[in-house]
């Protein structure tokens, strides 16, 4: 019987196979880090609001020091403040904000 080239099939098609689920692994890795990394974002933004109402309750409503932070924490982070409500917002790809009310 003539089965030598067989074998070099077998290998070849084992071999696509496993590169195809590396590849799938691989795309599924990136879409898990970029999770990560966007709620890293939004627990940052969260202590940033926190921060704030903090700072309003201790009589501080010094804005612009607070968007400061958040501009150096938070891709184009920028927060809006008063006595009533805070809003931060920041923009990976797309943008996102989150409101409290004091």
């Amino acid at each position: 019987m003539n089965d030598r080239g067989f074998s070099l099939l077998e290998i070849l098609i084992a071999l696509l196979i496993l590169s195809i689920c590396l590849l799938g692994i691989g795309g599924l890795a990136q879409v898990a880090f970029k999770q990560i990394h966007a709620a890293y974002l939004r627990s940052q933004a969260i202590v940033q609001v926190n921060n704030m109402i903090e700072r309003i309750r201790s009589g501080d409503q010094n804005c612009q020091v607070w968007n400061n932070d958040n501009q150096r924490l938070l891709p184009h982070g920028i927060g809006q403040c008063n006595k009533n409500k805070i809003k931060l917002c920041w923009r990976v790809r797309v943008t996102e904000c989150i409101e409290s009310k004091i």
